[in-house]
């Protein structure tokens, strides 16, 4: 499907993402802490935001959270519902053109979307927006972890090393 069209089939469906879309479970934020080091003081660039529902896991972590979303009624409900959060910057922007600075967030993440995006292209901008990238980096598992949402693959997700 053409990105316009995986970006636009969003909009008729933003009060049935709120009202039905399941949250994820507290242990894929336990993953990330363990497998990852993640901490609250790390930046991270939650790709294909949507409504906010991974995002907002993140923000209640502690964490410094950048919501990139390309589609503009997803976008804004994400805003409107995490506008207590004064840690959460939204941006217009797509999983391989996310518009952040370079170098400018310690992790990236997907939480159910890489199905959608151009898989190199998104694997070169998130290692733009995170230099420090690991290694450990392993797009396999990262797809496998945003198409399933399985919280022992979420360790692989996007993994960056800490600069902090």
């Amino acid at each position: 499907m053409p990105t316009s069209n995986a970006t636009s089939r969003f909009s008729d469906r933003v009060e049935n993402y709120i009202r039905y879309r399941p949250g994820y479970p507290t242990q894929v934020l336990e993953t990330l802490r363990k497998e990852c080091g993640l901490t609250p003081v790390h930046v991270i660039a939650d790709v294909a935001s949507g409504t906010g529902i991974w995002t907002k896991m993140l923000l209640e972590n502690g964490n410094s959270v950048y919501g990139v979303e390309p589609n503009v009624d997803m976008r804004e409900t994400g805003q409107r519902l995490l506008s207590a959060f004064p840690k959460f910057t939204s941006f217009n922007g797509k999983a391989e053109a996310t518009t952040l600075a370079d170098g400018s967030v310690d992790f990236v993440t997907a939480a159910q979307a890489a199905h959608w995006f151009d898989l190199p292209a998104f694997f070169s901008e998130a290692q733009r927006a995170s230099p420090s990238a690991s290694p450990a980096f392993n797009p396999a598992r990262t797809v496998s972890a945003a198409a399933v949402g399985l919280a022992s693959e979420l360790s692989a997700m996007a993994r960056m090393r800490p600069k902090r």
